[in-house]
């Protein structure tokens, strides 16, 4: 999004004051204009100011507050109603009032507020039907190579730098990490595909998503691996058939074992992003993975080489990477453990938290180039 959105809130409760504090805290994107917990001025000055959200803390099912919610919703003001209480009675008397969106107060309130957030900024497309979205896939040369940061960095760049409607589906079977990394819990994943019929499919994955901001998605495989063996590149598929007119980039985050769901990715992607690191058995590997990729059918031009944990002080310098590889480098990223550790730890992607550190300038110099070469290839 290119600015931030507004917030004010109406609290009953220090309780309700601190919790919606914290969430609002928590989004980047999202600035708190003002709290209040006298209904008359709080009413004068959103009708007044205009906020894009307004919040309204509902404990005491006070006939007034409802007033005030009908008479926000009449002049086009988005409402949430927050409450410590999920009877059906209280939801749809605050829906009928004119909310659009219903929060319980429990343990999933962070993630079902950023979900809330994001459902009522979503701008409408009415080309979407007509939109392909350029899909990345990322795969290791081995194990560790550093591919779920890249992805989870590159997502981020593309999403908050470029305002591109990303997802990021994480296909990794050895584990599940971007969640990890992004410090979210999903309340869904990719095995809800198997307890669904058929011809729902494609309303489902749309449920399915967790979101990390209005335009960053991430549609999580389950976090533990062996529950991922009854997921099907065909439902996979179909997950990324419906959700591809909704996304500009979608980025696959591979395994590095040639599995069925690495295979669909290779064989789905627009471009291919290799990683290794700079030594012997990670380029000896590298070699293997290329010979095998291109087996697949895809062009050697297509393959985007890039080297992880660069510094100037290892024994294979860039020439001779190049040349071994035959290949052209596509980028470097320089060793920086300390950094990506420390964002690993806080749940946040490096080019949040160290927007000017040489990897982050790195990961724009990454995004600009594969957004540059699809521009040149339609």
């Amino acid at each position: 999004m290119t600015s931030k959105i507004d917030i004010y809130i109406l609290y009953e409760t220090q309780k309700g004051k601190d919790v919606l504090e914290s969430c609002v805290k928590k989004e980047h994107y999202l600035e708190l204009k003002k709290m209040e917990n006298n209904l008359n001025r709080f009413q004068k000055i959103a009708l007044q100011d205009h906020s894009d959200i307004v919040i309204i803390e509902n404990n005491e099912n006070n006939p007034s507050l409802l007033t005030v919610l009908e008479q926000l919703s009449k002049n086009g003001i988005n409402c949430i109603v927050f409450s410590e209480f999920e009877d059906s009675d209280r939801i749809l008397s605050a829906f009928r009032m004119g909310a659009r969106e219903y929060l319980i107060n429990g343990p999933q309130l962070e993630q079902s507020f950023k979900n809330a957030i994001i459902r009522l900024t979503a701008d409408t497309q009415s080309d979407t039907h007509h939109k392909k979205a350029h899909k990345i896939a990322l795969i290791g040369a081995k194990g560790g190579t550093g591919v779920s940061h890249l992805s989870v960095n590159l997502a981020w760049t593309f999403s908050h730098s470029y305002h591109a409607r990303t997802l990021l589906v994480d296909l990794d079977i050895t584990g599940a990490k971007d969640a990890f990394m992004l410090d979210l819990v999903p309340e869904k994943n990719l095995l809800e595909f198997m307890t669904t019929d058929i011809n729902n499919k494609q309303s489902l994955a749309h449920q399915l998503l967790t979101h990390v901001s209005p335009n960053f998605s991430l549609l999580p495989l389950p976090e533990n691996p062996a529950d991922t063996e009854s997921i099907t590149a065909e439902q996979i598929k179909i997950a990324l058939d419906a959700l591809e007119t909704y996304h500009d980039i979608i980025l696959m985050d591979l395994s590095h074992h040639l599995h069925e769901l690495t295979l669909m990715g290779i064989d789905s992607t627009n471009s291919l992003i290799l990683v290794m690191d700079p030594t012997v058995m990670s380029v000896k590997a590298g070699i293997q993975k290329i010979q095998l990729i291109e087996k697949m059918g895809v062009e050697r031009e297509n393959i985007h080489i890039v080297i992880n944990r660069y510094n100037r002080k290892q024994a294979l310098v860039p020439l001779q990477l190049s040349k071994t590889l035959n290949s052209v480098i596509f980028d470097w990223l320089p060793n920086d453990e300390k950094r990506l550790t420390r964002a690993e730890n806080i749940g946040k992607p490096v080019c949040f938290s160290y927007p000017r550190c040489k990897y982050s300038k790195k990961i724009d110099q990454i995004a600009d180039k594969l957004l540059v070469g699809h521009e040149d290839n339609k």
